[in-house]
């Protein structure tokens, strides 16, 4: 029991300070640049979230492969040479990235590109380690990797700010820096494997050609996951400017900061799971679902207090507050997914039914973007047929899982539809005081309706407390 409070609460301190350095990432730096450099950092960042399908998949195999072990039965000899040959293919393909940036892009793309290639190799090798630390149950030592990398960050881009340094390019090698940094700390924590003696590559090989195998079909799912919110705002960044872009962009970001605890979550639940015996596993998803669906429709009321940010500190960005409801319910569906479906999904092993949800949601995304970026060119619709296209994905992966849970959700996937469909309709646009206090209202009912559950959520939690893990 006290391991997995102690698990969650270093995870809750690292996710504070990726939140406040988020926070500032997102409030103060397009305060003080342009819409349109302000536009070119996020791309770097919509860029930078998918160096991790590099590895195709290599390292999520080995997640898979390794998730319930005990970090002291791992064969260290072969992990080290695994590591090596990794540590290798992603110094190969960062030069080759590295090259194109220094020679072929042009402009404000030359930094960019120059910035994806070095974070191409911090952050792929610090992933190979935190997914050991994290398949392993070592949430304490991972917890701290990302909290030394979001302090880091934290301090340099408040020490940039402070010499009035507002070029794109050291945020982006900023960012570097501490990922560099917490990498270095990663290394160490695991030294004992580098202290192994070292397996010859060819009795390593077919454990990478496996874990490949494996875990491709997790990574393409994944990454058709991502490219979900992905492809659209690539469409519009094509479709409409920089600038639009950037504003979209804006709105995305503080919906996300959200995203941060929900990931924080599915890291610490998933090795837990894994020992969890199967027949209870219904039940601890039922207790799952009614505790973050409470705490994510609250979180839709974030949409007050960032209006009032945004009118107030940005305004230039006044039009970020017309994509914001969407963004905000887009997000709350995201985090749904990647908390419960997806993390459930890994627990079964049942990544080719996580990998058609996820490719045939990818199509129906991109088909989206193509329609109504390129031919309709409607901004809005592009963004609400996307909020449509999450909205089935998340059902249709419970209906996947329920069949392996034995439970019944038709009731709580239709109230989810109601809070949704009442939030958007009462927030989208300009809403006044009255609509807001009308969709609170909506909370405080169904909060009531699901007092009983609630309460039983938390007798729940409480003997699962002590359900022993180590």
């Amino acid at each position: 029991m006290l391991k997995i409070l102690k698990n969650f609460s270093l995870t809750l301190l690292s996710s504070l300070v990726s939140l406040l350095t988020s926070a500032i990432i997102v409030l103060i730096i397009p305060k003080l640049i342009g819409v349109r450099e302000y536009g070119f950092w996020q791309f770097y960042n919509l860029l930078a979230s998918y160096v991790g399908v590099i590895p195709i998949g290599w390292i999520d195999g080995m997640f898979l492969k390794l998730g319930g072990k005990r970090y002291r039965e791992l064969e260290k000899g072969k992990l080290k040479t695994e590591f090596i040959v990794f540590m290798i293919a992603m110094g190969v393909i960062s030069l080759i990235v590295l090259f194109y940036g220094l020679f072929i892009s042009i402009g404000e793309y030359r930094f960019i590109t120059i910035g994806l290639g070095l974070t191409i190799f911090v952050y792929d090798v610090r992933a190979f380690i935190s997914f050991v630390l994290q398949a392993t149950n070592r949430i304490t030592e991972n917890a701290i990797i990302t909290f030394i990398s979001s302090i880091l960050y934290l301090i340099f881009t408040i020490i940039l700010l402070l010499l009035n340094v507002h070029a794109i390019f050291a945020f982006i090698f900023a960012n570097i820096l501490s990922i560099t940094l917490s990498l270095i700390y990663a290394l160490i924590k695991v030294r004992d494997i580098f202290q192994a003696k070292s397996e010859s590559f060819e009795s390593v090989s077919g454990d990478i050609l496996d874990s490949i195998r494996v875990g491709i079909k997790l990574l393409i799912s994944n990454f058709s996951g991502m490219l979900l919110l992905g492809i659209v705002r690539m469409g519009i960044e094509r479709a409409w400017s920089i600038e639009t872009f950037g504003k979209v962009s804006l709105a995305l970001s503080l919906s996300n900061m959200m995203m941060v605890f929900i990931t924080a979550i599915s890291m610490v639940m998933f090795p837990i799971l894994r020992r969890v015996s199967d027949d209870r596993l219904g039940e601890v998803y039922s207790i799952m679902r009614v505790v973050l669906m409470t705490g994510l429709f609250t979180a839709l009321l974030a949409f007050i207090p960032l209006k009032i940010l945004i009118v107030n500190w940005l305004p230039k960005y006044f039009e970020s507050l017309y994509y914001l409801p969407l963004m905000l319910t887009t997000v709350v569906l995201q985090g749904k997914f990647e908390l419960l479906s997806n993390t459930f999904f890994k627990v079964y092993r049942m990544e080719f039914q996580l990998l058609v949800v996820n490719v045939l949601s990818f199509i129906a995304s991109a088909l989206m973007t193509a329609i109504f970026a390129f031919f309709i060119k409607n901004l809005s619709a592009l963004l609400v047929s996307v909020l449509v296209v999450m909205l089935l994905r998340s059902w249709i992966s419970e209906i996947y899982l329920t069949k392996h849970l034995k439970i019944n959700l038709y009731r709580d996937q239709f109230v989810e539809l109601f809070m949704i469909v009442s939030y958007v309709l009462l927030t989208w646009g300009n809403p006044s005081n009255l609509r807001m206090l009308f969709f609170v209202a909506i909370l405080v009912v169904y909060l009531l309706i699901e007092r009983n559950n609630l309460v039983k959520s938390v007798r729940f939690i409480k003997k699962f407390r002590n359900y022993e893990i180590d």
